[in-house]
């Protein structure tokens, strides 16, 4: 696709401002000529509105003049290139967003300052992440696309975000239950590579019994989560002393079937489906969850509840109408031997059911779907499983496992265990949420 069929654009700059070389970064750069008052608008910028499909054609020069409007489209400055476009980031920026495409001071600029603003404001995806070198007090290092949810920021810039992005925080906040109090909680984005998923991944091991981590499926894409869909990772952090109480790690999926048709593969067919769909760049419509892990000192106290609802806000940012997820009950490992189907029809007197992760969920809106026979599937050696039970098999059979909701299937003729886990599907209406 040649962008330059897509139009010519003029943007404004303020008349207290220039646009001009900025020989420490460069490049260009926009700098007061004389003293501007805090609110002043400062810029509009124009150019032509593309989607993200689009966003994949333009040139990688051309892509640093972008801009994220909405949820997938994007504003793209054709060259010439406006005087407007050359507002640079930074972690310190005197300026914010006024709707989706103005400019604002957020302070009184002296004359010489360089206006900028930081890309926290305006952009919601990956499609523009750097290394950052403003050195500022604070310079956050890298920029993402998913430095609009950590909480300093969304305090320090509140009313200067990007209408979608101020939506995605009204929406996490509301869900949480914390739209009209200060934040006793505040959703962390995990990306690839930081110290907060180092964290997160030492929770995750010690949350789940030890063959749990030898899924293949997960062995082969669990990082994709970190690296292609960041959005969708995240930590629950408590606001006074940033104490992780859980990690979610959930997928955006295309569904375009009936729920009731969900396949039988549950967690390691969502996972194959989420990376697959990305690489074709089929568009999700359905956020499925794949992992809720509480830190040890947060287990037993109520904060499941608050893990899916930050789950589901996530989602709700995005647009999607469902939550689902191939949920694992917490209770089913002391009954190995009963079937699934058996032991997710049991209820309690109060109608809800009997297994207290099941009833969760129930609790929060969500309805079952369906049995998924063979949710994960894990293989090895004998040896392996004597390691990762604590158990010595010596004969062909069935064995019931700690932490297993199903015997693990022994074969020493061909020195093989297999594990085939069932799960239950549920989903969650996002949009009815309390």
């Amino acid at each position: 696709m040649d962008i330059q069929n897509f139009g010519t654009t003029k943007s404004y700059l303020a008349p207290q401002l220039e646009a001009r070389s900025h020989p420490d970064k460069g490049g260009n750069g926009v700098f007061a000529r004389e003293s501007v008052s805090e609110s002043t608008l400062l810029a509009v910028w124009t150019g032509v509105v593309i989607d993200e499909e689009q966003l994949e054609t333009v040139p990688p020069h051309i892509r640093a003049y972008v801009a994220q409007i909405e949820e997938t489209l994007y504003l793209v400055s054709l060259p010439p290139i406006e005087p407007a476009d050359y507002i640079n980031h930074s972690c310190q920026p005197n300026a914010g967003m006024s709707g989706q495409i103005g400019i604002v001071a957020l302070r009184d600029i002296e004359p010489g300052e360089e206006i900028c603003i930081d890309y926290a404001m305006c952009d919601g995806s990956p499609y523009d992440e750097f290394r950052c070198s403003c050195e500022t007090p604070g310079c956050r290092g890298h920029v993402t696309g998913n430095d609009w949810m950590l909480a300093e920021l969304q305090e320090r810039y509140h009313g200067y975000f990007s209408p979608y992005l101020q939506r995605r925080i009204d929406w996490q906040r509301e869900s949480l239950g914390v739209a009209d109090e200060p934040l006793e909680f505040t959703l962390h984005a995990i990306t690839f590579g930081s110290e907060l998923m180092d964290q997160a991944q030492r929770i995750i091991d010690a949350g789940w019994p030890e063959f749990m981590l030898h899924d293949a499926v997960a062995n082969e894409h669990w990082f994709d989560l970190y690296r292609k869909f960041p959005d969708y990772q995240f930590a629950l952090m408590t606001r006074t002393g940033g104490k992780i109480i859980g990690i979610g790690n959930s997928v955006p999926l295309t569904w375009h079937d009936d729920l009731a048709n969900l396949p039988d593969e549950g967690w390691d067919w969502a996972l194959q489906r989420a990376v697959a769909d990305w690489e074709t760049w089929d568009a999700p419509r359905i956020q499925c969850a794949l992992s809720i892990t509480l830190a040890p000192e947060f287990r037993g106290k109520g904060y499941s509840s608050q893990m899916v609802q930050a789950m589901k806000s996530l989602g709700g940012a995005h647009g999607f109408d469902y939550l689902i997820a191939p949920v694992r009950p917490s209770m089913k490992q002391q009954y190995p031997l009963v079937r699934m189907e058996s032991y997710a029809r049991w209820r309690n007197p109060d109608g809800l059911p009997f297994d207290p992760w099941l009833r969760v969920h129930a609790r929060l809106g969500a309805e079952i779907i369906k049995v998924c026979h063979r949710s994960m599937h894990i293989s090895g050696a004998i040896s392996d499983w004597e390691r990762w039970t604590g158990l010595t098999f010596h004969d062909q059979g069935a064995y019931p496992i700690p932490g297993g909701l199903v015997p693990v299937e022994i074969d020493p003729s061909n020195d093989r265990g297999v594990y085939v886990e069932p799960n239950v599907w549920m989903a969650h209406s996002i949009w009815n949420a309390e």
